[in-house]
């Protein structure tokens, strides 16, 4: 068992109640024996603590696990250590955050709300990355609200020719992002700091604009889509993605509790919460959220459910968005599930937002994964 376990720990990801409540019962069985003074594997507590480390300690302590943590030292032997670090951090992280280039300093008042929520918890804390297909294309991109670095990252393996520019409110996250570019040989990356709103401080057009997850936590979204519009070459595009009102109902409920208790956005009051929302009944719309992946780590629940600022999107509120920007629809990006659905109800023209508006009301859950589309002039 051990054997199969610990690659697992290595190269897996927190992401389910099962294994959550499996990883937890061992961590407290594996502190148990190290404060009674019993042998236990090295390279199992190495592992584990790794695994912990990467959700951010998110799994629920005990008060028999925090009576025992306090009589163990770090500095007294490698399994105090290890064991101390399957709870919380031994070290202070170490990140590259000088080596991140400012645009300006941040003056809008929500932009310094938003930003501050990602400098004390960068989203999202990733390990691995997708294989992709090298293309020969030497464009110029810029992700726009790149967090960690994972999409800049992707983009730039995915175009190796390509000049990207990474632009965040966090230089803690762009920090993370410089250093796990550095671990994948993407050198094609520009890290910068700064507000969608100055983008044009940049000094450069851009043949393709992604931003994903990205305009919703801006206070006029609308705004940051104009100041995007006008980086964007004539021939470029920009690819944008929207929380759907209807789709995060479930989430919606569950920030709904979050605010009616007036829950701080602390590790510990993150971790209590969590447990809330696993204890309500399997019917409870809240308890939808501890099906996602973002319940699996403290910057996930604090973005999910926490977050200082958000708005949540109909489709003719996409609509009206599109138009008051001044640039076309080129691509209304969808599932192969949700074309099938879109098809039965015996619709066409797959940019049709009426159409898809209908498949959304009959459907709610169709864009889960957001409402993606591209646009152009």
């Amino acid at each position: 068992m051990q054997l199969k376990l610990i690659p697992y720990l290595q190269q897996g990801v927190l992401d389910n109640i099962p294994t959550e409540r499996y990883m937890t019962a061992l961590r407290s069985d594996l502190l148990e024996k190290v404060a009674r003074g019993e042998a236990v594997p090295l390279d199992l507590l190495a592992a584990l603590a790794g695994f912990c480390h990467a959700s951010e300690y998110v799994m629920w302590e005990a008060p028999d696990d925090t009576a025992r943590l306090e009589k163990l030292d770090p500095a007294r032997s490698e399994t105090e250590r290890l064991m101390t670090g399957c709870f919380r951090p031994v070290a202070p992280e170490r990140l590259p955050r000088d080596e991140i280039e400012p645009l300006r300093p941040l003056s809008d008042e929500t932009s310094k709300a938003v930003g501050a929520q990602y400098e004390e918890n960068p989203y999202p804390r990733w390990r691995f990355l997708p294989p992709t297909t090298p293309r020969d294309d030497a464009i110029d991109i810029l992700v726009a609200g790149a967090g960690t670095g994972q999409e800049p990252i992707l983009v730039a393996k995915e175009y190796p020719k390509a000049r990207v520019t990474a632009l965040d409110l966090s230089r803690t996250s762009l920090a993370y992002g410089l250093m796990r570019a550095r671990e994948h040989d993407a050198g094609n990356i520009r890290f910068l700091q700064g507000d969608i709103l100055d983008v044009a401080m940049i000094g450069q057009k851009f043949d393709s604009i992604r931003s994903s997850g990205v305009l919703h936590h801006m206070k006029e979204p609308l705004q940051g889509l104009l100041a995007l519009k006008g980086v964007l070459k004539h021939s470029g595009t920009i690819r944008l993605f929207l929380y759907s009102a209807a789709a995060r109902w479930g989430t919606l409920a569950a920030q709904e509790m979050r605010k009616a208790r007036g829950i701080p956005a602390t590790p510990d009051a993150i971790r209590a919460f969590r447990q809330e929302i696993l204890a309500l009944p399997d019917d409870h719309p809240a308890k939808t959220v501890s099906q996602g992946r973002d319940f699996f780590s403290i910057s996930g629940v604090r973005d999910l459910l926490f977050h200082v600022q958000e708005h949540n999107y109909t489709i003719p509120m996409i609509a009206d968005l599109v138009a008051a920007s001044g640039l076309r629809l080129l691509e209304f990006a969808n599932t192969a599930k949700a074309r099938k659905r879109f098809e039965d109800m015996g619709f066409k023209e797959p940019n049709d937002l009426a159409s898809w508006e209908k498949v959304e009301a009959l459907h709610p859950g169709t864009f889960s994964g957001m409402y993606k589309f591209t646009l152009g002039f």
